[in-house]
């Protein structure tokens, strides 16, 4: 659908500036800002994709012995397994948030090569006085 609206966007603007005697120069600045916008949001969510997050984690050994080594061992497997169930949960939603955003960002680099293809097409068809 993306694809498509910028299809369609790309030919009205190709058809309006050959109807209008918009020059190149022009032309190229408009669709040039455009791959520019498209860019900055792609780094945002490439961004967010990658930036470094607190995972949880068990506590640390130390800790645990100091914690457990009086309790009986059916005591201290079941706490640990709850504390594994309730870290993995949370860890898989930080990963399906980063999934999320690093596939967002791969499809506007894809859409964006795509675009720039196009406008290094519609430009090259302009006569070279414009």
């Amino acid at each position: 659908m993306l694809v498509t609206f910028s299809g369609v966007y790309l030919a009205a603007l190709i058809a309006v500036g050959r109807y209008l005697f918009i020059p190149a120069t022009i032309l190229s600045t408009i669709l040039g800002s455009v791959a520019v916008a498209i860019y900055i949001v792609e780094s945002f969510f490439a961004y967010r994709g990658y930036k470094v997050r607190d995972f949880e984690r068990d506590p640390n050994l130390e800790k645990l012995n100091k914690s457990y080594a009086e309790r009986t061992s059916r005591y201290t497997k079941q706490q640990l397994i709850l504390n594994w169930s309730k870290n993995h949960k949370k860890n898989i939603a930080v990963i399906k948030r980063k999934l999320k955003n690093l596939n967002r960002a791969l499809f506007l680099l894809f859409f964006e090569t795509v675009y720039l293809a196009i406008i290094l097409m519609v430009l090259s068809s302009f006569k070279g006085g414009d």
